[in-house]
């Protein structure tokens, strides 16, 4: 996950769905709600699925620690200037004489 997050990060989102809660928890939780086991909570569920299509699905603080990691990682210059300013993967083949 984390390889993609860094070198794939265009390709990231068509892999993983995040799955945020926040927003139909604090709808219910407005509204009385003492537990998301309740319908509204199930159908929103169900409709998030459908939306995620197969996709694996990630939920913010796991979302929050990629993002963090891939902050310390650009804070070095090196590795900064490495992922920014060429190819973040490149192939290479050859054949070796002693094999």
């Amino acid at each position: 996950m984390y390889h993609k997050f860094i070198l794939e990060h265009n390709d990231f989102y068509n892999k993983y769905f995040v799955l945020d809660e926040s927003p139909i928890l604090e709808k219910l939780i407005g509204e009385g709600a003492k537990s998301p086991r309740y319908n509204a909570y199930k159908e929103w569920h169900d409709a998030q699925m459908n939306q995620a299509q197969g996709k694996e699905i990630l939920d913010l603080q796991t979302l929050d620690r990629l993002e963090k990691m891939k902050d310390k990682l650009f804070r070095h210059r090196y590795c900064y200037s490495l992922l920014n300013n060429g190819e973040a993967e490149k192939s290479f083949y050859c054949q070796c004489q002693y094999f």
